[in-house]
Protein backbone atom coordinates (compact mmCIF):
# COMPACT_ATOMS: atom_id res chain seq x y z
CA UNK A 1 0.00 0.00 0.00
CA UNK A 2 2.75 2.32 0.57
CA UNK A 3 4.29 1.56 -2.55
CA UNK A 4 0.97 2.36 -4.59
CA UNK A 5 0.54 5.68 -2.31
CA UNK A 6 4.22 6.81 -3.42
CA UNK A 7 3.28 5.35 -7.00
CA UNK A 8 0.07 7.45 -7.22
CA UNK A 9 1.85 10.61 -6.08
CA UNK A 10 4.52 10.63 -8.83
CA UNK A 11 1.74 10.19 -11.00
CA UNK A 12 -0.12 13.60 -9.83
CA UNK A 13 3.62 15.29 -9.88
CA UNK A 14 3.63 14.43 -13.73
CA UNK A 15 0.52 15.24 -14.42
CA UNK A 16 1.12 18.67 -12.99
CA UNK A 17 4.34 19.27 -15.00
CA UNK A 18 2.67 18.37 -17.96
CA UNK A 19 -0.18 20.90 -17.39
CA UNK A 20 2.09 23.27 -16.10
CA UNK A 21 4.37 23.00 -19.55
CA UNK A 22 1.55 23.53 -21.47
CA UNK A 23 -0.25 26.73 -19.82
CA UNK A 24 3.22 28.18 -20.55
CA UNK A 25 3.56 27.07 -24.24
CA UNK A 26 0.14 28.75 -24.77
CA UNK A 27 0.26 31.81 -22.65
CA UNK A 28 3.68 33.19 -22.58
CA UNK A 29 4.97 34.48 -26.41
CA UNK A 30 8.64 34.37 -25.50
CA UNK A 31 8.85 31.35 -23.75
CA UNK A 32 10.48 28.42 -25.13
CA UNK A 33 10.27 25.00 -23.26
CA UNK A 34 12.76 23.26 -25.48
CA UNK A 35 14.73 25.53 -27.98
CA UNK A 36 17.19 27.60 -26.74
CA UNK A 37 17.68 31.07 -29.42
CA UNK A 38 20.73 29.07 -31.54
CA UNK A 39 18.25 26.29 -32.08
CA UNK A 40 15.93 28.13 -33.29
CA UNK A 41 18.17 30.23 -35.58
CA UNK A 42 19.50 26.74 -36.53
CA UNK A 43 16.23 25.95 -37.22
CA UNK A 44 14.74 28.82 -39.57
CA UNK A 45 18.38 28.67 -41.45
CA UNK A 46 17.15 25.36 -42.40
CA UNK A 47 13.81 26.23 -42.82
CA UNK A 48 15.13 29.06 -45.24
CA UNK A 49 17.60 26.60 -47.22
CA UNK A 50 14.97 24.29 -48.00
CA UNK A 51 12.59 27.03 -49.35
CA UNK A 52 15.20 28.72 -51.28
CA UNK A 53 16.25 25.65 -52.43
CA UNK A 54 12.50 25.14 -54.01
CA UNK A 55 12.20 28.52 -55.21
CA UNK A 56 15.26 30.28 -56.08
CA UNK A 57 16.16 33.70 -55.35
CA UNK A 58 15.17 36.82 -57.18
CA UNK A 59 18.66 38.40 -58.57
CA UNK A 60 16.65 41.90 -59.84
CA UNK A 61 18.41 44.86 -59.32
CA UNK A 62 15.14 46.79 -58.71
CA UNK A 63 12.95 44.83 -56.78
CA UNK A 64 16.36 44.13 -54.12
CA UNK A 65 16.90 47.73 -53.47
CA UNK A 66 13.09 48.57 -52.90
CA UNK A 67 13.29 45.85 -50.44
CA UNK A 68 16.65 46.86 -49.11
CA UNK A 69 15.24 50.45 -48.62
CA UNK A 70 12.31 49.36 -46.83
CA UNK A 71 13.72 46.84 -44.77
CA UNK A 72 16.45 49.08 -43.26
CA UNK A 73 13.94 51.50 -41.99
CA UNK A 74 11.73 48.91 -40.29
CA UNK A 75 14.79 47.18 -38.84
CA UNK A 76 15.77 50.97 -36.93
CA UNK A 77 12.01 50.83 -35.11
CA UNK A 78 11.59 46.88 -34.74
CA UNK A 79 12.30 45.85 -30.85
CA UNK A 80 14.53 42.77 -31.09
CA UNK A 81 17.22 43.95 -33.63
CA UNK A 82 19.63 42.82 -30.86
CA UNK A 83 18.56 39.17 -30.25
CA UNK A 84 17.67 39.13 -34.03
CA UNK A 85 19.53 39.72 -37.45
CA UNK A 86 16.69 40.02 -40.14
CA UNK A 87 17.71 38.89 -43.66
CA UNK A 88 15.17 39.69 -46.15
CA UNK A 89 15.68 38.31 -49.50
CA UNK A 90 13.57 38.30 -53.28
CA UNK A 91 12.05 34.46 -54.07
CA UNK A 92 10.91 33.43 -57.68
CA UNK A 93 7.57 32.48 -56.55
CA UNK A 94 5.26 33.69 -58.42
CA UNK A 95 2.34 34.03 -56.87
CA UNK A 96 1.71 37.07 -53.82
CA UNK A 97 2.86 36.11 -50.95
CA UNK A 98 5.32 36.49 -48.10
CA UNK A 99 6.90 33.98 -45.69
CA UNK A 100 9.48 34.22 -42.63
CA UNK A 101 10.91 31.06 -40.73
CA UNK A 102 12.45 31.84 -36.63
CA UNK A 103 15.83 33.40 -36.61
CA UNK A 104 14.74 36.15 -38.88
CA UNK A 105 14.83 34.73 -42.56
CA UNK A 106 12.18 36.68 -44.29
CA UNK A 107 11.44 36.34 -48.12
CA UNK A 108 9.39 38.55 -50.34
CA UNK A 109 8.24 36.86 -53.68
CA UNK A 110 8.38 38.55 -56.99
CA UNK A 111 4.81 37.36 -57.67
CA UNK A 112 4.07 40.58 -54.77
CA UNK A 113 5.77 43.14 -56.90
CA UNK A 114 3.16 42.29 -59.71
CA UNK A 115 0.17 42.92 -57.50
CA UNK A 116 -1.46 46.40 -59.28
CA UNK A 117 -0.17 49.32 -58.06
CA UNK A 118 2.14 48.04 -55.10
CA UNK A 119 3.90 50.61 -53.48
CA UNK A 120 6.28 50.64 -50.13
CA UNK A 121 3.95 51.81 -47.86
CA UNK A 122 2.17 47.72 -48.69
CA UNK A 123 5.46 46.42 -49.21
CA UNK A 124 6.47 48.04 -45.37
CA UNK A 125 3.10 46.61 -43.75
CA UNK A 126 3.95 43.08 -45.47
CA UNK A 127 7.40 43.09 -43.84
CA UNK A 128 6.02 44.17 -40.69
CA UNK A 129 3.35 41.66 -40.86
CA UNK A 130 6.47 38.84 -41.16
CA UNK A 131 8.71 40.67 -38.70
CA UNK A 132 6.15 39.96 -36.01
CA UNK A 133 5.66 36.58 -36.51
CA UNK A 134 9.51 36.06 -35.61
CA UNK A 135 8.96 39.29 -32.78
CA UNK A 136 6.15 36.69 -31.54
CA UNK A 137 7.51 33.75 -32.07
CA UNK A 138 4.26 32.58 -33.77
CA UNK A 139 6.00 29.63 -35.31
CA UNK A 140 7.48 28.20 -32.70
CA UNK A 141 4.60 28.68 -30.66
CA UNK A 142 3.12 26.38 -33.23
CA UNK A 143 5.97 23.95 -33.41
CA UNK A 144 5.60 23.60 -29.26
CA UNK A 145 2.65 23.47 -29.18
CA UNK A 146 2.22 20.07 -31.43
CA UNK A 147 5.24 18.78 -30.21
CA UNK A 148 4.83 19.96 -26.38
CA UNK A 149 2.37 17.05 -25.36
CA UNK A 150 4.39 14.41 -26.65
CA UNK A 151 7.58 16.11 -25.77
CA UNK A 152 6.47 16.40 -21.90
CA UNK A 153 4.61 13.58 -21.92
CA UNK A 154 8.39 11.84 -22.65
CA UNK A 155 10.23 13.72 -20.58
CA UNK A 156 7.48 12.88 -17.30
CA UNK A 157 7.98 9.17 -17.72
CA UNK A 158 11.94 9.81 -18.00
CA UNK A 159 11.76 8.52 -21.58
CA UNK A 160 14.48 11.15 -23.50
CA UNK A 161 16.01 9.00 -25.98
CA UNK A 162 12.23 9.29 -28.12
CA UNK A 163 12.61 13.43 -28.06
CA UNK A 164 15.22 14.02 -30.79
CA UNK A 165 12.83 11.97 -32.86
CA UNK A 166 9.62 14.16 -32.17
CA UNK A 167 12.02 16.98 -32.38
CA UNK A 168 13.35 16.35 -35.82
CA UNK A 169 9.55 16.68 -37.27
CA UNK A 170 10.10 20.57 -36.45
CA UNK A 171 11.47 21.45 -40.30
CA UNK A 172 7.99 19.75 -41.73
CA UNK A 173 5.86 21.57 -39.43
CA UNK A 174 6.98 25.15 -39.99
CA UNK A 175 4.83 24.89 -43.20
CA UNK A 176 1.94 24.94 -41.08
CA UNK A 177 -0.18 27.88 -41.23
CA UNK A 178 -0.43 30.37 -38.79
CA UNK A 179 -4.02 30.31 -36.74
CA UNK A 180 -6.37 33.82 -37.57
CA UNK A 181 -5.49 35.17 -34.16
CA UNK A 182 -1.94 34.85 -35.09
CA UNK A 183 -2.66 36.12 -38.37
CA UNK A 184 -4.43 39.49 -36.78
CA UNK A 185 -1.63 39.81 -34.29
CA UNK A 186 0.78 40.49 -36.97
CA UNK A 187 -1.35 42.35 -38.75
CA UNK A 188 -1.56 44.86 -36.24
CA UNK A 189 1.96 44.80 -35.22
CA UNK A 190 2.89 45.47 -38.41
CA UNK A 191 1.03 48.31 -39.44
CA UNK A 192 2.51 50.07 -36.30
CA UNK A 193 6.08 48.95 -37.48
CA UNK A 194 5.44 50.29 -40.68
CA UNK A 195 4.00 53.48 -39.10
CA UNK A 196 7.15 54.13 -37.19
CA UNK A 197 9.24 53.69 -39.80
CA UNK A 198 7.70 56.68 -41.69
CA UNK A 199 5.05 54.75 -44.17
CA UNK A 200 1.70 54.95 -44.31
CA UNK A 201 -0.34 51.98 -42.33
CA UNK A 202 -3.12 52.19 -44.56
CA UNK A 203 -0.85 50.19 -47.11
CA UNK A 204 -2.02 46.77 -45.61
CA UNK A 205 -5.85 47.34 -46.15
CA UNK A 206 -5.07 48.67 -49.80
CA UNK A 207 -3.23 45.07 -50.16
CA UNK A 208 -6.05 43.32 -48.69
CA UNK A 209 -7.98 45.11 -51.08
CA UNK A 210 -6.54 44.27 -53.93
CA UNK A 211 -6.10 40.85 -53.19
CA UNK A 212 -9.62 40.69 -52.60
CA UNK A 213 -10.31 41.73 -56.13
CA UNK A 214 -8.14 39.24 -57.25
CA UNK A 215 -10.01 36.67 -55.75
CA UNK A 216 -13.24 37.54 -57.38
CA UNK A 217 -11.45 37.92 -60.92
CA UNK A 218 -10.44 35.19 -62.99
CA UNK A 219 -7.00 35.99 -61.79
CA UNK A 220 -4.73 33.18 -62.12
CA UNK A 221 -3.58 33.56 -58.46
CA UNK A 222 -7.52 33.95 -57.04
CA UNK A 223 -7.20 29.90 -55.80
CA UNK A 224 -3.37 30.53 -54.22
CA UNK A 225 -4.92 33.68 -52.93
CA UNK A 226 -8.55 32.08 -51.12
CA UNK A 227 -6.06 29.16 -49.72
CA UNK A 228 -3.16 31.57 -48.19
CA UNK A 229 -4.80 34.73 -47.37
CA UNK A 230 -7.76 33.35 -45.37
CA UNK A 231 -9.87 35.89 -43.37
CA UNK A 232 -9.68 39.05 -45.85
CA UNK A 233 -13.24 40.66 -44.97
CA UNK A 234 -12.30 39.98 -41.00
CA UNK A 235 -8.62 41.47 -41.81
CA UNK A 236 -9.70 45.05 -43.54
CA UNK A 237 -12.25 44.84 -40.80
CA UNK A 238 -9.81 44.97 -37.96
CA UNK A 239 -6.97 46.54 -40.01
CA UNK A 240 -9.13 50.03 -40.38
CA UNK A 241 -9.76 49.91 -36.41
CA UNK A 242 -6.22 49.93 -36.25
CA UNK A 243 -5.46 52.36 -38.40
CA UNK A 244 -8.09 54.63 -36.96
CA UNK A 245 -6.05 53.85 -33.28
CA UNK A 246 -2.97 55.44 -34.85
CA UNK A 247 -4.83 58.07 -36.32
CA UNK A 248 -6.21 59.48 -33.35
CA UNK A 249 -2.99 58.95 -31.11
CA UNK A 250 -1.22 60.86 -34.00
CA UNK A 251 -3.56 63.65 -33.29
CA UNK A 252 -2.15 64.25 -29.61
Amino acid sequence: MQFSSKKKTLSIKKLFIILIALFLISTLPSFSLFFTSQEEYELGKEAAKEYEQKYGLCESPSLKRQLNSVSKELTKVAPNTKEVNYIFKVSCDEEPNAVSFPGGFIYITSGLYKIPDFDDNQLACILGHEMMHIIKRHSMKRLERDLGVNIIIQLALGKKENIKKLTSLSKDLLILKYSREQELEADRGGMLLAYKAGYNPAGLIIFFQTLMKLEKSNSPHASYIIANHPHLETRIEKAKEVLAEIQKDSLH
